[in-house]
């Protein structure tokens, strides 16, 4: 009966939304408006085969190594320090996709030339093809033993070109996925390369000031241009006839023809004694002439190749990583920040500014009922979320100290901030208001654990203390000492008579709380050069009544049957091309589920009673930093580095809310289903893609904007599937 309640609500809500936007859509003026809202509904809903999505706009949350503009103009690749690929929207600054894969940072990228493609080269040692309709990877290219620092499609779209700091480039057949050839001859890591308009050469710029001209058919080196002495050469630009463009980190930018050792021309950025600046990247204009260089002492210089002289300088803010130019003469220039600025290239007038904007999440914990959580925001900010409603209902920063990690007691009254002093921090989460203030350590507060009555407080410093505190006075109970090094983990056992810690010494240890004694010692496998999978420490930990978990440096997790003592661990280690595997945190339900998060953003769920994995939840796009669950076992959130928490379904692996702050104080929660709650502005960080293109959100006169639904979709209502059924029907 209560369950056909609930489908007879949902059904009403469903009905009277689909009557709402039939009003809207038979209004007087509804003929002049660009969008339909009941074929924006059936395209997110209904058509599986139409490529369209809702999405927060997270831009990179670190620097923008590499930038390319498409041979159309429409669209902008950016690689990140995050690790990620995005595609942008060159008109509007929004993001089309993100291309999620790559374990290290993304030096270069580029357009295949009918820029359906995308080719991008990391630390991680590997290239990725990636389709950009389908936002996914679809291949992976192995070959190099070092970074590759530099891609590059030939014009056929065929082949491929890298460098890479093992000191080779190597030529890829892009359809097959296969090498083709390695040129080796380089005598250090090769930073740059191009390829001569001719097609038959190739040059490539070293870390020690030279440039090698390749016979491609041969692999034989045919010149070597002695560009500066033991500088690294960062930027290759190749020139019609013959010529191609060369900048370096001394700060000098050459112009050679392939046929001479010495440079036609040459400029010197630093033009004063004692200056030391680098080139960091080169564009050059549609029409041959200017050069934009990105200094290191974070300016933009434009030089006009004709006259031989700068031209313009003009002073930023940020440090500039990477450089593209359209040929509509935009200049888009990748900062240290993570965002992407746009310039006028004849004028240098910033025209608009791809922003990130959002804030990496290092920590995010919520209450044992699933009713509220916390947010530890990389702004040293700390959000309170109402996971009921679906809505942000306060933010505050800490007045001084630098923040490390966060918790909500279990009765909604208090939030704890452990800071780098070595203080914890006590404020009302209503109010933000700061309540008061526990000292006792000496170093940074690395991990904090709350009882379940909320009158205790565990503490782990790098100081090798734990400390146990009574909230109500502030004071230190018992201090627990016998780690060899700094505290990593600590947490409660479920009936609150014990402690469990975890240090970097590779040892968890198990203590009583009335006595202060030490129970239980297990010392992990001895750390040494081939044994690097445990190097990290005891970095997380969960228990239940039934289980004790940990994670142990990068790949182990170790389980120990608490009844029966029994330890036994995880086959879960990664690949030496995989290590985006490994793993950030821990946690348990009380259903028998072991929930792991790892450094690609993913979150395993495995049964610990058959040792599989039942569930993958993909939804982070950085590394997983937290992960909590709730008493009865059946939610979790986790928080990411790619600036959001998420409230999962456990069992089912459904994505309830995605949660995400902004640099300007915006909020939006957003679920699978692309419905949103937001502040009053925070729409602006929602993207709808529909057929590839990007929709103006504005103009869906709040379609999607709707927290009753959010609301019940908390309670556990299936919206996506009533409004299927429902939509099918208006057909």
């Amino acid at each position: 009966m209560i369950i056909f309640f609930q489908l007879r609500r949902v059904l009403i809500l469903v009905l009277f939304f689909l009557l709402s936007l039939l009003m809207l859509t038979t209004r007087p003026y509804a003929q002049s408006e660009k969008l339909n809202k009941t074929e924006i509904l059936k395209s997110l809903f209904l058509n599986k085969n139409e490529n369209s999505s809702v999405f927060i706009q997270l831009g990179h949350s670190r620097g923008v190594q590499s930038l390319k503009v498409s041979n159309n103009g429409t669209s902008v690749l950016s690689g990140g320090e995050d690790n990620t690929v995005k595609l942008w929207d060159s008109k509007t600054g929004r993001i089309k996709k993100t291309l999620k894969g790559h374990s290290g940072i993304v030096f270069s990228v580029d357009f295949s030339p009918d820029d359906l493609m995308a080719l991008s080269g990391s630390t991680d040692n590997t290239l990725k093809l990636w389709d950009l309709n389908q936002g996914k990877s679809v291949k992976t290219y192995r070959g190099h033993t070092g970074y590759v620092t530099a891609v590059k499609f030939f014009p056929n779209g065929q082949y491929a070109l890298s460098g890479s700091s093992d000191k080779t480039l190597r030529l890829w057949d892009i359809r097959e996925g296969i090498q083709i050839h390695v040129f080796e001859g380089h005598n250090d890591a090769i930073f740059s390369i191009a390829i001569s308009s001719s097609l038959k050469h190739i040059f490539s710029g070293g870390s020690k000031g030279k440039i090698n001209l390749w016979n491609i058919e041969s692999g034989e080196i045919l010149k070597t241009f002695k560009h500066s002495d033991n500088v690294s050469v960062n930027s290759i630009i190749s020139l019609p006839n013959d010529l191609f463009i060369s900048g370096s980190a001394d700060g000098a930018i050459k112009i050679w023809h392939q046929d001479q050792e010495e440079p036609l021309k040459e400029f010197f950025i630093n033009d004063k004694k004692g200056e030391d600046l680098s080139i960091d990247s080169l564009a050059i204009g549609p029409d041959g002439r200017y050069i934009y260089s990105a200094i290191s002492d974070n300016s933009l210089k434009i030089i006009d190749l004709y006259e031989g002289k700068i031209i313009k300088t003009i002073p930023l803010k940020q440090s500039i990583f990477s450089l593209a130019l359209s040929r509509q003469n935009q200049l888009y220039a990748g900062r240290g920040d993570g965002n992407i600025t746009v310039r006028n290239a004849i004028s240098g007038e910033e025209i608009k500014n791809f922003k990130s904007n959002s804030n990496e999440i290092r920590s995010a914990h919520m209450t044992l009922d699933g009713k509220y959580s916390v947010n530890y925001e990389s702004r040293n900010s700390i959000s309170i979320w109402d996971l009921e409603k679906g809505k942000r209902i306060n933010l505050f920063h800490s007045p001084s100290s630098q923040i490390t990690d966060v918790r909500i007691s279990p009765d909604f009254k208090f939030v704890l901030a452990g800071t780098r002093d070595g203080s914890i921090i006590v404020f009302d989460p209503h109010s933000g208001d700061k309540l008061k203030t526990l000292k006792g350590h000496n170093q940074r507060v690395n991990d904090l654990d709350i009882s379940m009555d909320s009158q205790l407080v565990l503490s782990g410093s790098s100081d090798k203390q734990v400390k146990l505190w009574e909230l109500s006075t502030g004071k230190v109970i018992k201090t627990f000492k016998g780690h060899l090094d700094e505290i990593l983990s600590v947490t409660f056992s479920p009936d609150q008579k014990l402690a469990v810690t975890g240090s970097l010494d590779n040892t968890l240890r198990i203590w009583d709380l009335s006595s202060g004694e030490e129970v239980d010692e297990y010392s992990l496998v001895k750390v040494n050069d081939d044994q690097d999978i445990y190097k990290g420490g005891v970095s997380s930990i969960a228990i239940n009544r039934k289980y004790l978990i940990w994670v142990s440096g990068k790949n182990s997790i170790a389980i120990i049957n608490r009844s029966t003592k029994i330890k036994k661990n995880l086959s879960v280690s990664s690949s030496q091309n995989e290590t985006f595997q490994e793993i950030c945190c821990v946690a348990l339900s009380q259903k028998g589920y072991l929930l792991h998060g790892r450094r690609n953003g993913t979150i395993h769920i495995w049964n610990i009673h058959k040792g599989t994995v039942v569930n993958q939840l993909d939804g982070h796009l950085r590394n997983v930093s937290s992960l909590t669950v709730t008493r009865d076992g059946r939610y979790a959130l986790s928080s990411s580095w790619d600036g959001t928490s998420i409230l999962w379904e456990i069992e089912s692996g459904r994505k309830l809310f995605q949660m995400a702050s902004f640099n300007d104080d915006e909020w939006v929660v957003l679920t699978a289903e692309g419905f949103f709650n937001a502040s009053p502005q925070g729409e602006k960080h929602i993207n709808l893609l529909k057929n590839g293109e990007i929709v103006n959100m504005q103009e869906l006169d709040g379609l999607l904007n709707r927290p009753d639904i959010l609301m019940e979709i908390r309670k556990g209502a299936e919206i996506k599937k009533m409004f299927r059924e429902t939509l099918m029907g208006t057909q």
